[in-house]
Parts: C-alpha cells; structure tokens; sequence
C-alpha cells in the first residue's frame, strides 16, 4: 500500500467530509 497517498488522501477528505456533514446537521 506504500507509494499510493491518494488513496490515504481521499479517506482523509471523505472523514472530514462527514465530520463537517455532522456539525451541519447538529447546527441544523
């Protein structure tokens, strides 16, 4: 799995993407 940080990259941006999906929804 070493030489590939796209795909690390991108589960680190869909975790984010959910964390910040879940404060819009507390917020809502």
């Amino acid at each position: 799995t070493e030489g590939k940080p796209q795909s690390s990259d991108i589960e680190k941006t869909v975790k984010i993407d959910n964390i910040e999906f879940e404060i819009c929804l507390k917020k809502a």
